[in-house]
């Protein structure tokens, strides 16, 4: 199986700190990391709001990102305040498939009977999945009063459509993966 090797950078811009500094050195730090990574997502509270598409140095910051290969994949506001809406956490990959990742907890041991466990596969239907989130309305999660009641509308909502796209079967006894010491002629 191929690996695949996956960069996350995790920025946080001050506000006090110049904007154009900033770019100028986040587009020599990326120039740098090019072709070091298969995939590489950029993460953070940038404190430039991508929304403003008026500004120079919004202009000069999503360029900076488009020159390295990199997408947005947060184009609507991050943060409310009364009327004014702006952008300014944002997450960009330099790989154009990105996928959503399941991670599945045990939810106690589920046995059979004396012979040992049964196995389960999960599978998700992505394709369904991404429909249905493109079509979610997330306005509810901006209208959360803290960041952590924010984070948690939003992982809760992002879980309940994972699950309704998620098919858990059983796996068969002869599909079941053994312990290398298991050998065929073992169990002959």
């Amino acid at each position: 199986m191929d690996t695949l090797s996956i960069q996350i950078l995790s920025l946080y811009r001050s506000p006090f700190l110049s904007s154009p500094d900033f770019v100028e050195d986040l587009k020599q730090f990326l120039h740098g990391c090019r072709d070091s990574y298969d995939i590489s997502v950029l993460v953070g509270d940038i404190n430039i709001n991508s929304l403003d598409s008026e500004n120079h140095i919004v202009n000069e910051y999503l360029n900076a990102l488009y020159e390295e290969g990199y997408i947005s994949t947060i184009n609507t506001y991050t943060r409310k305040q009364g009327d004014t809406v702006s952008c300014l956490d944002h997450i960009s990959v330099n790989n154009h498939n990105p996928v959503i990742l399941g991670i599945t907890f045990p939810e106690g041991n589920r046995k059979s009977d004396v012979r040992g466990k049964v196995q389960y596969k999960s599978q998700i239907d992505y394709t369904q999945l991404a429909e249905r989130l493109e079509g979610e309305n997330w306005g509810h999660i901006y209208d959360v009063g803290s960041a952590k009641d924010c984070a948690q509308a939003f992982v809760d909502t992002l879980k309940h459509h994972i699950k309704s796209y998620t098919k858990t079967s059983k796996i068969l006894r002869k599909h079941c993966k053994r312990k290398i010491w298991r050998t065929n002629g073992l169990l002959k």
